[in-house]
């Protein structure tokens, strides 16, 4: 029995998903892991309605990558803003995933879990999107500062949409530096 409704059942103030009751049910959801293009889907069961920050520990349960998110909030441009605690493979470039999910290289790594977080949320969440074409997809780190890979002279802007087309914009920009 899906029940679809026009209005949300908890308007709050606060703008933090976390904070929300997810109904119970049974629900499988696809997870997308890989690049733009090139993705590998694999099905997870979640017991409940699964939350954004449910999903991300999902793909990091099911590629070995370390994920750990501070929280995950909605954004006035129309999407999710996810803040990744510094702990995580996104900033100690360890990658410690499983075999299957072996990348060649740290940019390659961390394009790999960005895009797959982007396209499995959107994915997972596009009917929630804020009356929106597309949910757009914003990233931090724990401090709300923009995700730096400093070894790679790349910064993911906190105030840009993510897509995956702009790994090459910016290498392209590091290079020309």
């Amino acid at each position: 029995q899906n029940q679809e409704t026009s209005e949300p059942e908890s308007a709050t103030p606060s703008n933090t998903l976390s904070n929300t009751q997810p109904e119970e049910k049974n629900e499988t959801i696809s997870l997308y892991i890989g690049t733009n293009g090139n993705f590998k889907t694999y099905a997870y069961p979640f017991s409940a309605t699964p939350t954004p920050e449910a999903v991300i520990a999902a793909i990091a349960e099911t590629s070995g990558w370390k994920l750990p998110v501070t929280e995950v909030t909605t954004s006035g441009r129309g999407g999710y803003i996810v803040s990744f605690a510094k702990s995580g493979t996104l900033f100690t470039g360890n990658a410690s995933a499983k075999a299957e999910f072996a990348t060649e290289n740290k940019q390659q790594l961390f394009q790999n879990i960005l895009d797959s977080v982007q396209k499995t949320l959107q994915t997972v969440f596009a009917q929630e999107s804020m009356g929106e074409p597309e949910l757009k997809i914003f990233y931090r780190d724990e401090t709300g500062a923009p995700l730096t890979f400093s070894d790679l002279g790349i910064t993911i802007p906190v105030e840009q949409a993510y897509s995956p087309n702009m790994w090459e914009y910016l290498s392209n920009q590091n290079a020309q530096g």
